[in-house]
């Protein structure tokens, strides 16, 4: 039983039965479904399931649509549908655009292998405040650098010129396709 058959499951519980439980109910919740399912347990029948916590250590975490999309349990589509208002007409602006309708410069991505003082050089020639951060090995998006990162991290004798980007980055970033509304950009940034 994984995070994912976890989470959805006390997603479940609480949008179908307002049972505001934590992930380790849904995980005995979803173990006891398994079990009724593997022993082909019939109608008449009972199961009891000890919901072992409640929803207060969760708020921040698995009960949030943003939460699930960045730790790979839900895809963007479903985070968009689940912030998007069913009840309401949806009026926000920028639903009507998309990411890949806004003029944009191709990006500038650094290696996560290049030194420090060669991504000073390269921010003070582009005057841009942040990049993109690839790794060498796999030229996958592993992170991204701020100037204010690097200044701090060297005032600070945390690294040295010589030292590679990748002791500075940022790890934590969220890819955003370009099918995104503008409308779910917004609120993404805002948050």
């Amino acid at each position: 039983m994984g995070d994912d058959d976890s989470f959805t499951m006390a997603r479940r519980m609480i949008k179908e039965e307002g049972f505001l439980c934590g992930g380790s109910s849904g995980t005995a919740m979803a173990a006891c479904m398994q079990y009724i399912k593997k022993h082909n347990i019939g109608e008449g029948k009972r199961c009891v399931v000890i919901c072992p916590d409640n929803i207060r250590n969760y708020i921040s975490k698995f009960i949030n649509n943003d939460w699930m999309y960045e730790h790979g349990l839900i895809t963007e589509q479903e985070c968009l549908e689940a912030n998007v208002p069913k009840l309401v007409p949806n009026n926000q602006w920028g639903t009507e655009y998309k990411i890949k309708d806004m003029p944009l410069q191709e990006a500038v991505f650094l290696q996560d292998i290049m030194p420090c003082k060669d991504a000073i050089e390269e921010i003070k020639k582009s005057c841009y405040d942040q990049f993109p951060v690839k790794s060498a090995a796999d030229d996958k998006l592993v992170g991204m650098v701020t100037s204010q990162m690097l200044m701090t991290k060297l005032a600070n004798r945390k690294v040295n010129g010589m030292d590679p980007i990748s002791k500075v980055m940022n790890k934590e970033f969220r890819n955003m396709s370009s099918e995104m509304p503008m409308s779910e950009l917004a609120r993404v940034l805002e948050r």
